[in-house]
């Protein structure tokens, strides 16, 4: 007889998944669409009705979110959100040049969250296109200074020869670092290659889009 995944390996996987879906502020409906996964099928698998999901679907899922089959299976790869928990996080603005002092600015915009994040961490809006197809313009993405940057995820970092922030997603490869837009009408653009005095500011916890 073929093996099933366990009930606690169910429920972590259900809960990674669910994270990845909060840090880009994905719906079951919207991540459904852009997998080409009956919703249905999903729906069983967030819930844990599935005890032994498809291989073809958890592939599918994991694709997505540029993760293989196992780091959707371990765990401890990836923070899940800490349920009931909320903070509030302050909203910066790009144009106001908080940024460059996060600790002492002032806000007048707050967001709440329930994804585990350290008291550091803060939020902005999506200011430009340069990311559009995940994070469309005027998306809220929150940060947090604390993560540790892990090759392909999202981080705010900040280039010194530019005196500038960019939001962008992180390509690691061997000691080098890099920063990736990923708009289609940037594909043709290089790489941008982290130097010694550029830095990251922080790393996204989640994101959270407003119709």
């Amino acid at each position: 007889m073929g093996s099933t995944m366990s009930d606690q390996s169910v429920s972590n996987t259900s809960a990674i998944i669910k994270n990845l879906m909060s840090i880009e502020g994905l719906s079951e409906a919207e991540l459904s669409r852009r997998i080409n996964l009956p919703q249905p099928t999903l729906h069983r698998i967030l819930s844990g009705e599935t005890l032994s999901p498809r291989g073809k679907s958890l592939h599918a899922i994991a694709s997505y979110f540029r993760l293989s089959i196992n780091d959707l299976l371990a765990p401890s790869n990836l923070t899940a959100a800490t349920p009931n928990k909320h903070q509030t996080i302050r909203i910066l603005d790009w144009s106001k040049g908080c940024l460059d002092n996060m600790e002492s600015a002032i806000s007048t915009e707050f967001v709440t969250t329930d994804v585990d994040i350290s008291e550091q961490s803060f939020a902005l809006r999506m200011n430009d296109s340069s990311m559009d197809m995940q994070f469309p313009k005027d998306s809220l993405l929150i940060f947090d200074p604390l993560r540790k940057p892990k090759d392909r995820c999202f981080v705010l970092a900040y280039i010194a020869k530019e005196k500038a922030y960019f939001f962008r997603q992180l390509i690691c490869s061997g000691t080098e670092r890099y920063l990736k837009s990923l708009s289609p009408d940037l594909t043709g653009v290089p790489l941008r290659k982290l130097e010694p005095h550029d830095r990251i500011a922080g790393v996204l916890a989640q994101t959270k889009i407003e119709y």
